[in-house]
């Protein structure tokens, strides 16, 4: 059973678009050749990073939505292990956030 995910990455700032371009394509195609499906895929580009992490002030940024199964996942993690690319990443379940954010909608009335 898919469920539904979100990940947001880092790449290292010093790379050239084309590698952005490759790193991104290749994040896709881990989780599509592994039991997931794409949702959504935005590039947010060269942001700055709240504190410096790695020697890098900056980043840029990447944020997916996808469907996905634990075999999804554990791709996902074994190939961010193995990367230089990505600098940090973040993994949410979206169903465990969803209803903290409607009842914090429906809080402030």
């Amino acid at each position: 059973m898919n469920k539904e995910y979100e990940i947001l990455y880092i790449i290292k700032p010093s790379l050239s678009d084309a590698k952005y371009e490759e790193t991104i394509l290749k994040m896709k195609d881990i989780i599509e050749k592994n039991e997931g499906e794409i949702v959504t895929l935005k590039s947010w580009g060269m942001r700055n990073l709240a504190i410096t992490f790695k020697k890098y002030q900056q980043g840029y940024y990447v944020e997916s939505r996808f469907k996905g199964s634990s075999a999804t996942l554990d791709a996902i993690k074994k190939h961010i292990q193995v990367t230089e690319d990505i600098i940090r990443h973040l993994i949410v379940h979206l169903e465990s956030i969803e209803p903290k954010i409607k009842e914090a909608k429906v809080g402030k009335s």
